[in-house]
């Protein structure tokens, strides 16, 4: 169980197993490794807010230092998230899991990582901040369960319609599920890769193509 605790000049985290003590935690610290929770947050001793006797069986949760002040923000340890743009968030900005761990423990910030370039700011005065409304619309964007099944199913089906001609609807099924989620942009989520889609399975069938014809030619 993850909880933030926030202080005047500190962002902490306190981690607990459910009434258990964090012995693996420990242990992976002690030899020198990282503890990583939920594929998002991955700790090493250096991070723990108290420099605790590791040596010793605990029955409490660990502590670990989350982030720092700075003015209004607190500006998050970066290792912590493997993340490499700065990120702030703002001291009144609402903390839960939720924020960090999307299904499927799909870390949050690592992902927006990879688009941007800059720092990131959540809640406060900065003019490049994106608000506590605005980031969770957009985290109403993540996929879910059912788009992931969904959209596997669908892509399989353009695979497969290489082979079969009488196979279920999934793609059809996949846009109309797509098309009733409101976008946080107000965009169609299927359009934006509808045509890398298409000529991504027309290479493959002209590729599939090429190979019978040249299974023709040795028979």
């Amino acid at each position: 169980m993850i909880n933030f605790i926030k202080k005047q000049n500190f962002l902490l985290i306190c981690y607990s197993n459910e009434g258990k003590n964090p012995q693996w935690v420990i242990e992976k610290f002690n030899n020198e490794e990282t503890a990583t929770l939920n594929l998002t947050f991955h700790f090493n001793k250096e991070n723990l807010f108290k420099k605790e006797n590791l040596n010793e069986r605990k029955t409490e949760g660990l502590t670990f230092l989350f982030g720092t002040c700075e003015d209004e923000y607190y500006k998050i340890e970066k290792s912590i998230l493997n993340i490499t743009n700065d990120l702030y968030i703002h001291k009144k900005f609402k903390l839960d899991k939720k924020l960090f761990v999307a299904d499927y423990n799909i870390s949050i910030f690592k992902h927006i990582d990879q688009i941007i370039t800059e720092p990131l700011y959540l809640g406060g005065t900065n003019k490049n901040a994106i608000s506590y409304e605005n980031f969770y619309n957009l985290l109403k964007d993540f996929p879910n369960t059912t788009e992931r099944k969904k959209y596997c199913s669908a892509r399989l089906s353009a695979i497969l319609s290489v082979y079969f001609e009488n196979r279920k609807e999934v793609i059809e099924k996949y846009t109309k599920h797509m098309n009733k989620k409101k976008s946080y942009q107000g965009i169609n989520l299927f359009n934006q890769f509808r045509s890398y889609e298409k000529k991504k399975y027309q290479e493959i069938l002209k590729k599939l193509k090429s190979m019978l014809k040249y299974e023709k030619k040795i028979q």
